[in-house]
């Protein structure tokens, strides 16, 4: 069996580099989200998958 490890940083508002990840996350969110939607429309559309390398 594999095990997965997952690391947890937790970085309140006060903290001088939060606004900054605040931002890439968001923007991370919807790069994923966009790149999810074009492959789904790829798939249904032509039966064709679009790998993330090809992403």
């Amino acid at each position: 069996m594999k095990a997965n490890r997952v690391e947890k940083h937790i970085i309140y508002p006060k903290n001088p580099y939060y606004q900054m990840l605040d931002e890439y996350c968001f923007k991370s969110k919807n790069l994923y989200n966009f790149a999810n939607y074009q492959i789904r429309q790829k798939f249904c559309k032509e039966g064709k998958y679009i790998s993330y390398n090809q992403m």
